[in-house]
């Protein structure tokens, strides 16, 4: 098997595995509810350092792999997230645990930032379908990160639900380790030069319209991220509280086998956001992903019983085909030779949102036991980053007609 496959199997796994083990408490909390003397939003809590962590530590990971080999660093990302959460299995109150999850979310913010431009680096053709697929992956591991903490709960106990998934991502890096150390797995070539204009004026609107890209993809990352997190962080408990036949018997299983579904039909979009990205002016399939999320969002705050299953599905469904086109946009307003910085800064906004969202989750919940009031806050978001999509520069159709090659930026 050659370096590049293996570093796209690798970069595949390190996604599923960065979010199995980062949405694991999520459904975790609920168990943990009746076994600890804590109420679900004072439990919830204890994720918002470790869901700091992630966004906060995306920088310098990001400028760390411009500088040094990505490879390495994802392998480092697997052995932490591993060590660290078969600690979370195995702490006896809530400040360890928080220690615990605070580790997990460190390790965590290596993925991103540094497995993303690696994609690029290794991938050679259609970039869009390349990054959709990487991007399943987390979603499968989102997806299964209910399915896997419900059943292990239900059948053994919340601890088992740290520490099965933490040990095979253990075993994961151990083995990249092993490849990497046997020169099995290469450092891929750095992104080539950008192409700039030899006309003043044309490479002047280029520059303007990078810089006007990154101010405005800074504010919808954000926005993207405040939903995204929201959503998957709300949603075991909105089930419990809208199909209230779940709590009788293996409810916990139930919850947790419905959130995967959830997550995992919703990782197609990606697939479908990554096919549109390489036929498509980027900037439609991303004002899309907005456009379509805002009515799924209303309608989540009214709907009960099974239909919140079918709206929820499809509220991620239609968030997800928005990704591919978001990372794609980024790189062509990044410079190549600080790609691994500005994926950081990206994950800063994105995944530095989770906090925001656990915390407005809770306070929610706890403020109306129900979740309405912030699905409402979401179309308003939603729409908010409809609006500044609006506003990227257009792809320009007709190339300059005279190039030169010169150094990024």
């Amino acid at each position: 098997m050659t370096s590049a496959r293996l570093s796209l199997i690798f970069a595949a796994a390190a996604h599923f595995t960065m979010h199995l083990l980062t949405a694991l408490f999520f459904t975790v909390v609920v168990a943990l509810e009746h076994a600890w003397p804590a109420s679900y939003d004072e439990l919830l809590s204890l994720w918002t350092p470790g869901a700091i962590l992630i966004g906060v530590m995306s920088i310098p990971a990001g400028w760390l792999a411009d500088r040094w080999r990505a490879s390495v660093m994802i392998a480092i990302g697997f052995i932490g997230m591993g060590i660290c959460a078969i600690a979370a299995g195995m702490v006896d109150g809530p400040v360890s645990l928080g220690f615990a999850l605070a580790g997990i979310g460190v390790f965590a913010s290596i993925y991103h930032p540094v497995g993303i431009p690696w994609v690029m680096r290794v991938t050679h053709g259609r970039p869009g379908r390349a990054i959709a697929l990487n991007g399943v992956f987390g979603n499968l591991g989102v997806a299964a990160a209910a399915l896997v903490a419900g059943t292990l709960a239900s059948v053994l106990d919340w601890r088992a639900a740290f520490i099965a998934p933490g040990a095979l991502t253990l075993a994961i890096g151990i083995a990249m380790a092993a490849l990497l150390i046997a020169g099995r797995i290469v450092e891929p070539a750095p992104l080539p030069p950008r192409a700039v204009s030899a006309d003043a004026g044309v490479a002047a609107r280029a520059r303007a319209d990078r810089r006007l890209g990154s101010i405005i993809l800074l504010f919808t990352m954000f926005m993207m991220g405040l939903i995204f997190h929201s959503l998957q962080t709300a949603m075991p408990k909105l089930f419990e509280l809208r199909l209230p036949e779940l709590s009788n018997g293996d409810g916990l299983f139930a919850i947790g086998a419905l959130v995967s579904v959830v997550f995992m039909v919703a990782s197609f979009g990606q697939l479908i956001g990554g096919c549109l990205s390489d036929k498509f002016p980027l900037t439609r399939v991303y004002l899309f992903g907005f456009c379509m999320q805002a009515p799924m969002l209303a309608m989540l705050a009214t709907v009960d019983g099974l239909p919140v299953v079918v709206v929820a599905t499809i509220a991620v469904l239609v968030g997800t085909t928005a990704v591919p086109s978001e990372s794609l946009l980024l790189s062509r307003y990044a410079p190549p030779k600080h790609q691994g910085l500005a994926f950081g800064i990206k994950f800063v906004l994105g995944m530095g949102a989770g906090p925001v969202a656990v915390a407005a989750v809770a306070w929610v919940q706890g403020a109306t036991g129900e979740f309405s009031l912030l699905y409402w806050s979401l179309v308003v978001l939603a729409a908010a980053g409809a609006c500044a999509a609006l506003a990227l520069p257009r792809e320009r159709q007709t190339p300059p007609p005279a190039t030169v090659m010169q150094p990024a930026e």
